[in-house]
């Protein structure tokens, strides 16, 4: 895919999956806060609780309902993990692999402003050069 409207689908699909990433890095900090409520109705619960446990907790009928529908093998291992883990992880890769990567006008920018501080520090100081030197030959009439 090259060309104009090979960049736009790429651009747009990195778009799509950076958006499906904040939305599982807030279904990480959802599952942490259901954890922290787990917690406080069964306290019995470890520091660490798997996804299941806490659903247990919370809503035995949604994961009950939930193991019925879907009938997966590997619900026993993503549940035994906690959900901000299984939400999380998943998450920040999608951020970090999907962000826009427009660096070279971005690294223009930024070059920019690295040396604005000494471009205005250099006026500042011709400035007060200036200054002084209209101060001295006032003085001196």
């Amino acid at each position: 895919m090259t060309g104009v409207w090979g960049t736009r689908k790429i651009e747009a699909m990195r778009a799509i999956l950076f958006i499906f990433g904040i939305v599982l890095i807030a279904g990480a900090f959802l599952a942490a806060a259901l954890e922290l409520a787990a917690h406080a109705v069964e306290p019995k619960l470890s520091v660490v609780s798997g996804f299941g446990s806490v659903l247990r907790a919370l809503a035995p009928e949604t994961l009950e309902l939930l193991l019925e529908r879907f009938a997966w093998k590997g619900w026993d291992i993503l549940l035994s993990l906690p959900g901000w883990l299984v939400f999380g992880v998943p998450g920040f890769a999608l951020l970090v692999f999907a962000r826009s990567r427009n660096d070279e006008a971005a690294q223009q920018e930024y070059e920019h402003t690295l040396f604005l501080f000494d471009e205005l520090s250099e006026q500042a100081s011709e400035q007060d050069d200036l200054n002084a030197n209209s101060d001295l030959g006032k003085k001196s009439e």
